[in-house]
Order: C-alpha cells, then sequence, then structure tokens
C-alpha cells in the first residue's frame, strides 16, 4: 500500500489468500482514493498460473523461510525484474541453509541488507535477487507443497 501511495505512476497489485486481509486493503485503497491498486484473493501458487513472469517486481514479508518465498515469487517476475523478502533474524541462516542454489528458480545469488530496529536487539535484513532465467514450470509446486518439500534439499530436477 505504501509504494502505491509513494508511486501513483505505478501499478500495485496486492495478493493475499485470506479473504479478510484483502477485504480490508480494497477498502483501504478506496478510502484513500489509490486508482493503481489492485487487491486479488489468491494464493501465490494460483496467481502464478495466470500471472506467470508478468511482474517486474514482487515482495513479501514475514511470509516464510526465504526459499519458500523465492518459490513462491520467482513465478511471478519476468526475466530483469527483482524479488525482494522482508526476513526476520533468521534470515541470514535461511540464506545460508540454501546456499548456491537459486538459479534453480531463475534467480541470483541473493543481496542482503542487514539492518537493526532501534527498539530491539535484533538484526533484521532485506533480501533482493535478480531475476536473470525463467522460473521452471515445475514452480511453484501446488499449494502446500513449499513449506514441507524444500526445493533446496531435493536432488536433480524433483519438483513435486
Amino acid at each position: 500500500m505504501v509504494w502505491a501511495i509513494c508511486r501513483p505512476d505505478l501499478s500495485v497489485t496486492l495478493l493475499d489468500s485470506a479473504r479478510k486481509k484483502c477485504d480490508a486493503l480494497s477498502v483501504m485503497a478506496a478510502e484513500l482514493r489509490l486508482d493503481n491498486v489492485c487487491v486479488i484473493w489468491e494464493r501465490c501458487e494460483t496467481h502464478s498460473l495466470a500471472a506467470r513472469e508478468s511482474y517486474a517486481f514482487a515482495s513479501a514479508r514475514a511470509l516464510a523461510h526465504a526459499g519458500v518465498v523465492a518459490e513462491y515469487l520467482s513465478p511471478l517476475v519476468k526475466i530483469g525484474g527483482r524479488l525482494a523478502a522482508f526476513k526476520g533474524p533468521k534470515g541470514v541462516m535461511e540464506l545460508d541453509e540454501v546456499g548456491n542454489k537459486w538459479r534453480r528458480l531463475g534467480l541470483s545469488t541473493p543481496l542482503v541488507l542487514l539492518y537493526t530496529l532501534h527498539e530491539e536487539a535484533r538484526d533484521y535484513s532485506l533480501v533482493a535477487w535478480e531475476k536473470e532465467n525463467n522460473c521452471p514450470t515445475d514452480y511453484p509446486r501446488r499449494p502446500g507443497v513449499a513449506p514441507s518439500r524444500k526445493w533446496w534439499k531435493q536432488t536433480g530436477g524433483e519438483a513435486s
């Protein structure tokens, strides 16, 4: 929503699987007269089927493990676009867990910007990837699979 307010020249799509959140976002966008906002009530995995590699940028906040976030967002972003994830204190550890396997989703090695909130003693991070190649059509997998079957721990081309 902040991007839509600060950059009225951009078209901003807000996607969430929770209907109540989408309803609230729709009301906020209407009250703020943000004509550049489209709210979609749908899971990322499903939306990727209709909007595959059509966005210039996609981001997520406090969604899931960095590898899962990458699986959800990479299919949405076109080559040359960017992905970003706001991560908590475990963000760097999650990136280390995936290692150098990001290319499997068509992504660059992530860039990490660390920051500390003054109110808390914990480090947070903003993780950014560039979309370098098409994401294999095996991704994202059907709803609910990504968190339990980590693609970066699978061998070969398995993406079930």
